[in-house]
């Protein structure tokens, strides 16, 4: 088994999270008297470029689908992020009417939407049809293609080179760098910039965040490691902003070599600086991530076995990928926790696979008053937190696991 990026050999065991369901399927009624199939969730750090890769793809186009269940505009504090993104943009890059800019993945328009209304003429490229249907009616236009030289090439001759191109928590999802890469450069004007988005691994590793592991992400990335690889293909990270978003992010800012003008943001060196202190360029920084994960698991069934037997009604929320991760790997099912409850309309109704327990709407919780709600979306613990203050009333308490267990 080679190293996805540099080839080398010398892969090393980074998790080891057993056998896992695919993420991004729900069940019906109808299936849940089907087997699941159940694959080997593993992932390996490269002892010589220090990437953490997960060697087994599911094809893209079998997850990217006509009901994929994922809508971006679900979550505020992530359009709010967007809105702001696309403000900051116009003013750090000069964006205007002349303009033209392209997001890959765009989803359900939950970003480009703020480009319409600023009137700068934009692109969605986006492999699911059902999500594309709902950014049409934000006035998003859409093509429904995974990005890569073929799709790149076609943008190019019917509509324009662009000035800005934005990949928001997509290249974990891309199996080909060196396509995207290139598909990126060839589409960018001489000038333009590539502006990408990705869960910073520096606080995977550092806050224990395991269950955003899971099958549909090929790669999980270091400051350090990106770096190298952009500039192995001409490319040069010119500046970089740590964000709180998907539990600690990074956003870089790249551009052809050749056509860099700017100086290098003092924040390139500061991140690099960072990934240094936490040993991320040598096998110490990768070593005792399974042992953090398995106590994580541990002090998760100790708990809730604890206040079931205290006859303690428990309930979660948040029926989203990192919660079939969490469930699948503790092995938490209708024993522990009964319900899962999520906003996403298309989810209702539904069983988190494997473990099969039913996602209901809020309303579930103002009928059943659970006297505890595992908050499952970590990332957002302020904002459900908030919304679902009411559960006081009944003195109702939540419970976050990841990085630690605390009772809020």
């Amino acid at each position: 088994m080679n190293c996805k990026y540099c080839k080398d050999k010398n892969l090393k065991m980074f998790a080891d999270l057993g056998y896992l369901p695919r993420v991004d399927l729900l069940l019906s009624k109808k299936e849940l008297k089907k087997k699941e199939n159940l694959k080997p969730l593993k992932v390996f750090f490269c002892k010589k470029c220090f990437l953490v890769q997960h060697p087994v793809y599911t094809n893209p186009k079998d997850i990217f689908v006509e009901d994929y269940i994922y809508y971006s505009s679900t979550v505020k504090s992530w359009v709010n992020h967007c809105k702001d993104f696309v403000r900051k943009s116009i003013k750090k890059f000069c964006l205007n009417k002349k303009s033209f800019v392209i997001e890959i993945a765009s989803n359900d328009g939950y970003l480009l939407q703020h480009y319409v209304k600023k009137k700068v003429p934009c692109l969605g490229i986006e492999p699911s049809a059902g999500v594309i249907k709902e950014a049409k009616k934000k006035g998003v236009e859409t093509i429904n293609d995974f990005f890569n030289y073929n799709s790149a090439k076609k943008i190019s001759k019917n509509y324009n080179k662009t000035d800005l191109i934005i990949a928001n928590n997509v290249l974990a999802h891309i199996p080909d760098l060196k396509e995207f890469i290139k598909s990126s450069i060839f589409l960018l004007k001489n000038d333009g910039v590539l502006s990408i988005e990705f869960p910073h691994l520096l606080n995977l590793i550092k806050k224990k965040q395991f269950d955003t592991i899971y099958d549909e992400h090929y790669y999980y990335f270091s400051f350090t490691t990106i770096k190298k690889i952009f500039n192995n293909y001409g490319m040069t990270i010119f500046d970089v902003d740590e964000l709180s978003t998907h539990g600690g992010s990074l956003r870089i800012y790249v551009k052809n070599k050749v056509s860099l003008k700017n100086n290098i943001s003092f924040r390139v060196k500061k991140v690099l600086d960072k990934e240094r202190k936490e040993k991320l360029n040598s096998i110490n920084g990768y070593k005792n991530f399974q042992k953090e994960i398995n106590l994580i698991k541990k002090n998760a069934l100790f708990f809730l076995n604890n206040q079931k037997n205290k006859g303690k009604k428990i309930i979660a929320f948040g029926a989203a990928h990192k919660a079939s991760t969490f469930l699948n790997f503790c092995k938490i099912n209708t024993n522990l926790i009964s319900h899962v409850v999520d906003d996403t309309k298309i989810k209702i109704g539904k069983f988190m696979p494997v473990s099969r327990i039913p996602v209901v709407d809020e309303k579930f919780i103002l009928k059943h008053k659970p006297d505890l709600i595992v908050i499952l979306v970590w990332n957002l613990k302020k904002e459900v937190i908030k919304k679902l203050k009411y559960i006081k009333k009944w003195k109702g308490k939540f419970v976050t696991f990841i990085p630690k267990l605390e009772v809020h």
